[in-house]
């Protein structure tokens, strides 16, 4: 995402340009534009590249989202309904939702062929969905274009691990890991393929170096534990066992994993007491209301739809394709009404389509259901600003601040805002403030140099660009803002 957000910000994309006359040659509003972190995107994506540190209760993308009394479908007070959110559909067919996937999955590897992001997606699902001939296929031809990400590489190698070929699996994940390129999947997944061609020793030496690069993914404490096992190691895979279970993966198998070599280690009291504790859960799970196999996978293959759905959508969207986008955002949506990630993606079709007035509609929607979370006031503020509703912009954003006072972003969106209409002691106040929250974001930075320029306080304006050199000498943005401004002498 960090090489397209310069690409994508434009006049037309951003909400911050203020189109009025100005005194003096200097172009504002071109050089605010250089600067902008790709607006026709929703902060949600954004966010990724210039962090706030902000509560985790405030930021969680599904925080209160659920709990929130308003429905979709429900009347809204719009003058216009823009966007045709659908109806909820709880009972949906297990049998049309498989369908559909496999049509998507279709469609991608025939529609994008030439894409390996395209096709790995396709490829997944056709995995997930037992096609397992068509998902080597594609896996194989996605593989081909050479793509740099490691999963189309994992996929491959786990479907032909799954098959029994763990020979030919191991070699392509070797062949991978010789190229420098690293993942926990790839670690878990080659030393796996490693102890189960017998070579303990070597699946050992991976696991380890895994470790050392992803020192708190529980799944590799796991295969180290199961490797020690193996190796009759019972005391090391213990702890490691115990370190899975400290960072998260508190499952029935970890524990029975764990009560077998405390057995065998001689440590047999500690192993009933794992045994009962096993037991124990056990009971009270029967004692819950108890799910048919048929519900359990209903809503294993709900869950997997929204994923594949949400990266159908990326990938038509990066394609040119924002209709499709849409549509499969919105089945999304009748699936999972209550996944506020959701939602920010759909804003994101509408904005790079232009579609600023179903954008508008999406934002609100969400800052109604969560005026909690902060990147609701910014991207609803961002979007009200490139519909002209600078007033409104204005009032949101200090509403975030007053609610989120420890954010820098709403205090640069204000300053942008002031900026362009000439306020430019008020720019200072809130640029400065979102300098000191967030002294690493060089936009923050060169927003600052173009007010203190206007104020006149050049050794201010020198000193900001000085710090955006020190952070980022190479980015773009601080490269069309020096050009720009050379271009005027």
């Amino acid at each position: 995402m960090k090489s397209n957000t310069v690409k994508h910000a434009n006049r037309r994309a951003s909400g911050w340009v203020y189109l009025g006359q100005k005194s003096g040659s200097t172009n504002w509003p071109g050089l605010v534009v250089l600067i902008l972190l790709g607006t026709g995107f929703s902060i949600a994506l954004v966010i990724f590249l210039t962090p706030a540190d902000p509560s985790p209760e405030r930021m969680t993308a599904e925080s209160s989202f659920s709990s929130a009394k308003a429905t979709v479908g429900e009347t809204r007070p719009f003058i216009k309904h823009r966007v045709p959110f659908p109806e909820v559909d709880d009972n949906f067919s297990v049998d049309q939702l498989q369908s559909e996937l496999l049509a998507m999955a279709d469609l991608l590897s025939l529609e994008f062929e030439n894409s390996a992001e395209s096709l790995h997606v396709a490829a997944m699902i056709f995995a997930e969905l037992k096609q397992t001939k068509k998902a080597e296929h594609t896996w194989r031809k996605c593989t081909g274009l050479k793509p740099k990400n490691l999963g189309p590489y994992v996929g491959l190698a786990n479907l032909l691990s799954q098959r029994g070929d763990d020979t030919q699996s191991v070699q392509l994940l070797e062949k991978v890991r010789e190229s420098g390129q690293k993942s926990v999947e790839l670690f878990v997944d080659l030393a796996s393929g490693l102890s189960k061609l017998g070579e303990l020793e070597r699946a050992d030496a991976i696991v380890k170096d895994g470790i050392v690069s992803f020192p708190n993914d529980a799944s590799l404490y796991i295969q180290r534990g199961v490797i020690d096992t193996q190796l009759r190691r019972y005391e090391t895979a213990e702890i490691a066992f115990r370190r899975a279970i400290e960072l998260g993966d508190n499952s029935k198998s970890t524990q029975i994993m764990l009560a077998n070599v405390l057995g065998r280690g001689g440590k047999r009291e500690e192993a009933e007491l794992v045994r009962a504790a096993i037991e124990n859960r056990d009971k009270s799970a029967s004692q819950e209301v108890s799910t048919t196999f048929e519900d359990s996978y209903r809503k294993t293959l709900r869950n997997l739809a929204v994923r594949f759905f949400h990266l159908g959508a990326h990938v038509a969207l990066v394609e040119g394709k924002p209709l499709l986008a849409e549509q499969w955002l919105l089945r999304t949506i009748a699936i999972e009404p209550n996944n506020f990630t959701t939602y920010m993606e759909l804003s994101s079709v509408y904005r790079r389509s232009n579609r600023l007035d179903e954008a508008f509609e999406v934002q609100e929607l969400l800052l109604e259901r969560q005026p909690q979370n902060v990147l609701n006031h910014i991207n609803f503020a961002s979007v009200a600003s490139q519909l002209g509703k600078y007033e409104l912009a204005e009032r949101v954003l200090v509403d975030a601040i007053n609610t989120n006072p420890g954010v820098a972003f709403p205090y640069a969106e204000l300053a942008r805002i002031h900026l362009s209409k000439r306020e430019f002691s008020m720019a200072k106040e809130r640029i400065t403030k979102a300098q000191k929250l967030e002294p690493r974001n060089i936009e923050w930075h060169l927003i600052g140099a173009m007010v203190a320029e206007e104020l006149g306080d050049a050794s201010s304006a020198i000193e900001s660009l000085q710090q955006a050199r020190e952070i980022a000498p190479n980015d773009p943005r601080l490269q069309a803002f020096l050009n720009a401004k050379q271009s005027e002498k």
